[in-house]
């Protein structure tokens, strides 16, 4: 008859099968999540959470609206490599308000509309005298930022004013090129002083 001898190392083995087995289904899994975090790709951020620029409108794009009818014409023409927000701030009524169509139903006429660099915009608005203030940069961020921190804000020293007399329309054509020391046409401001 024969003997089996038995030693003790036959539950140490399997002890150590099954601890192989669980360490390496452990390190795969750390292994495997490690992997899925690197492949997570996620859009760069700015810093302060603020979009860097949004698609530039179209020249002529109008974003502020006046109330009032728009019959007058206007013309821009953007003879520099920027691009321009401008806005013209309605100040009072043209003198003779009987011949000026709109003006009677709603006084509330500002208008601020966007120029491309090197463009000409025509458009209509209402009759009035205005200020004209503009912004300038080159990548356009929306309403709230015009073209971020480099903007420049200017404001015009004379007025504009827009009126009918009889059948005939007398509008404005206005040339905005780089501003320069001597410059007498416009002036810097702040921009807690431009309006739109």
């Amino acid at each position: 008859m024969r003997r089996y001898h038995r030693s003790g190392s036959g539950p140490c083995l399997l002890l150590s099968l099954v601890s192989a087995l669980i360490g390496s289904y452990v390190l795969l899994r750390v292994i495997s999540r490690a992997a899925q975090n690197a492949v997570r790709l996620e859009p760069p951020r700015n810093n302060n959470n603020r979009k860097i620029h949004e698609p530039q409108p179209p020249g002529g794009t109008v974003f502020v609206k006046p109330e009032s009818e728009c019959v007058v014409p206007l013309t821009v023409e953007v003879n520099d490599a920027v691009n321009y927000y401008i806005f013209l701030k309605f100040l009072k009524l043209p003198s003779d308000t009987a011949s000026t169509p709109g003006l009677a139903d709603a006084p509330w006429s500002d208008i601020g509309f966007f120029a491309s660099a090197n463009e000409r915009v025509s458009l209509k608005v209402p009759g009035g005298v205005y200020s004209l203030m503009y912004a300038s940069g080159m990548e356009w961020r929306g309403l709230k930022e015009k073209f971020g921190p480099g903007t420049n804000y200017y404001k015009a020293n004379q007025t504009l004013t827009f009126y009918k007399e009889g059948n005939h329309l007398y509008g404005n054509t206005v040339q905005l090129f780089p501003q320069s020391e001597g410059d007498t046409a416009y002036r810097q401001i702040d921009a807690s002083e431009f309006p739109g």
